[in-house]
């Protein structure tokens, strides 16, 4: 009985517990059915596709005539998801019932354009037929007479009190008639303002830095290739600038004329400047005649536009032949320059890799622009400045290619300044050994013969040039014993220094460095010399060190330091392949040091010595 009353006592507990669920259920279906649907709050929207849009081809309509009939009945709607009107002379009125139901009443709202080529814009926001607010601005106006300063038209919405809210706005241009146009609430908009700020600045300040290197690059150099490149990076961040409405803001915001002129300026002097660069960089002229035809065309074309957009106000044409002439850039200019840089990469050269590089970037930026500018691409503050990162990518990688032409330049100019010392030194002793001390005798006898003196002249330049010659590498050779014997003080003064401590004994048997050596294998000869030492100094910790510097009959120099210390690791020396065992006691600066000097270092334990030998192959001595 005990467990049938204990089973009962259960049942009746779960089906309490079911009549609750049951209750709970019906009671929020009836709520439901009774509570109004919670709006959904969108931060922002984009309002191409439901915009009606009417054109005014005379530029007469005032906002009386499109709101009363027929013009009203007039407005098509847009279906697309971009307005894009092309290029006209027409103005136009774009209507757009703001969905105040989407919008949270209790916070601002702006109106974002993100188009600063727009000539004139004018924008109404009625409640029914009545103006609640107006603003009229746009390219032809100064830049202070905007509502908010930004590149970009921005306005602010008036407050939402859950009335019926309508858009109206007149705009023309005389460039593409675009209206990227959304509204946003906001903190959306001040986080939007704040990318696009840093993403400007950090443009503004790398073609700032790039500009500083390359005049740098000038100044070392003093090649005409580093003032072309500067000058198109110059072009271009203006272009950039101008393109976005950051120079209209910082540069000439007083001077709207020039402002819509800039646009079709700018880039002739760009393509001008990039192509002699290119010529330069290249050698255009002299690898590719037809690619330097080209671009002499391309010139002409140049001359023409500056003159015609310098000669006509009509800014409409302006904008066509611009159009024109960037199809002939896309179709000519370009296919040419892609096939030289493919020949140099094919060639070997890194800089033509660098160039492609930064162009391929640059195009791409552009292609996002235009995706973006078709509502292809949902609009944000990166894609806005694509343009923007293209452009600082594009001067970043044109700067690598001049720096590894530096690299090049400075290889080249090291090796032929080695080639010609080398052979200075060969011509001297050839003309030691072949004429010694009888060019003057020879001259003399010259001189006194009866020969025409026309003969006589001919016979003595090269004569002469052979004495400048010697006279050149004589002091250069008395140069040379200069600086060999001032390093070899400097190795005395420290082998003096070790004997001062006490703490060695240090012999010297025989100290004898060239005075004919060139300067190069001096300072080698001392850093080995000085890098060894200090080695055995501090981790040998030996009393004895025998030091010998003597010029071998093989025409080497030779550096023998022995001492009896418990040595140091330098198999890596003798063997010349491991390396990797160089990373300490500054072995690896030896070995570095020796194969630029073109000798050969070894060490080796003999009983209880260690013994470094450093062999040097120089020129034999000549007795001026």
């Amino acid at each position: 009985m005990f467990q049938t009353h204990k089973t009962t006592s259960r049942f009746m507990r779960n089906h309490n517990q079911c009549l609750m669920l049951l209750f709970l259920f019906f009671s929020f279906q009836i709520y439901s059915l009774n509570s109004e649907p919670t709006p959904v709050i969108t931060p922002v929207i984009f309002i191409a596709k439901d915009t009606w849009i009417l054109e005014d081809a005379q530029k007469k309509y005032a906002i009386s005539d499109v709101l009363s009939e027929p013009l009203l009945g007039a407005f098509v709607k847009n279906n697309k998801n971009y307005i894009n009107q092309n290029l006209t002379h027409s103005s136009w009125w774009f209507r757009y019932e703001i969905p105040v139901e989407k919008l949270d009443q209790t916070k601002k709202y702006f109106l974002m354009i993100d188009y600063p080529r727009i000539d004139e814009i004018e924008i109404y926001f009625l409640e029914g037929s009545q103006v609640k607010q107006h603003y009229l601005t746009g390219d032809r106006f100064p830049f202070y007479q905007r509502p908010i300063e930004n590149p970009d038209f921005h306005f602010g919405i008036p407050a939402l009190n859950k009335k019926p809210l309508t858009l109206l706005i007149r705009a023309n241009s005389t460039q593409a008639m675009l209206l990227p146009a959304r509204i946003a609430v906001e903190s959306f908009y001040e986080n939007d303002i704040r990318t696009v700020s840093i993403l400007q600045g950090i443009f503004l300040g790398i073609a700032t830095s790039i500009a500083f290197l390359v005049l740098f690059l000038f100044m070392q150099f003093k090649e005409i290739v580093y003032i072309y490149y500067l000058t198109y990076t110059i072009f271009l961040a203006m272009l950039i600038m101008s393109l976005s409405g950051m120079a209209y803001q910082y540069l000439w915001p007083d001077f709207p004329g020039w402002n819509n002129l800039s646009v079709f300026v700018l880039p002739s002097y760009m393509v001008w400047f990039i192509i002699l660069f290119l010529k330069e960089f290249f050698s255009i002229k002299k690898k590719y005649p037809l690619i330097n035809k080209v671009y002499n065309g391309i010139f002409a074309i140049i001359i023409v536009k500056i003159v015609i957009s310098l000669v006509t106000d009509n800014m409409v044409f302006q904008s066509t032949f611009q159009a024109i002439t960037g199809t002939i850039y896309m179709l000519i200019f370009f296919p040419f320059t892609l096939a030289a840089f493919i020949q140099e990469i094919r060639q070997g050269s890194k800089t033509a890799k660098y160039i492609l590089a930064a162009w391929c970037i640059f195009f791409l930026a552009a292609s996002l622009i235009v995706l973006q500018t078709f509502n292809i691409l949902e609009s944000s503050a990166i894609l806005r400045n694509s343009l923007h990162i293209g452009g600082a990518l594009e001067m970043i990688f044109f700067t690598m290619a001049l720096i590894q032409k530096f690299h090049d330049t400075f290889v080249e100019r090291n090796q032929a300044r080695e080639n010609l010392v080398n052979e200075k030194y060969r011509i001297a002793r050839e003309l030691h050994d072949s004429f010694g001390s009888t060019i003057n005798n020879f001259t003399l006898v010259l001189e006194q013969s009866r020969l025409p003196a026309e003969v006589i002249q001919n016979l003595l330049i090269p004569i002469k040039k052979i004495y400048l010659q010697i006279k050149d590498t004589i002091w250069m050779l008395n140069s040379q014993n200069q600086n060999s014997d001032v390093i070899g003080k400097e190795i005395l003064e420290y082998i003096e220094n070790l004997r001062q401590t006490k703490r060695f004994q240090v012999f010297t048997d025989t100290l004898e460095i060239p005075g004919f050596l060139p300067h190069y294998i001096l300072l080698q000869l001392r850093g080995i010399f000085l890098e060894w030492m200090t080695n055995v100094v501090r981790h040998s910790k030996p009393d004895i060190i025998h030091i010998q510097i003597k010029h071998s009959r093989n025409q080497r120099l030779v550096l023998v330091i022995v001492d009896n210390g418990t040595g140091i690791s330098y198999r890596f020396l003798d063997s010349g392949k491991n390396k990797s065992e160089a990373g300490h006691y500054g072995l690896h600066n030896i070995c570095f040091r020796t194969t630029a000097a073109k000798g050969r270092a070894r060490a080796l334990k003999w009983k209880d010595k260690n013994i470094f030998i450093l062999r040097i192959p120089v020129s034999g001595r000549i007795e001026p």
